[in-house]
């Protein structure tokens, strides 16, 4: 995707991205370890939740698969 817009300062600045799209087959066959460097920084949950409540997702998730497949 290209995008060029004039901001509210008056300079110019060029957007440039690319969104990787993935089959479904890619998708299921990637692996289901997440490195410790994404989760860190992903999946933490914020520090105010409440013990009670990560007690009970835990108790509601046991045995369940990821929810990739």
């Amino acid at each position: 995707m290209n995008n060029e817009t004039v901001s509210s300062d008056g300079f110019e600045y060029t957007l440039i991205s690319h969104v990787p799209e993935f089959s479904v087959d890619e998708l299921r066959a990637a692996p289901d370890i997440v490195p410790d460097e994404i989760a860190d920084r992903n999946m933490a949950l914020p520090s105010d939740v409440e013990a009670e409540l990560v007690d009970l997702a835990i108790e509601l998730t046991a045995g369940q698969p990821p929810a990739t497949t």
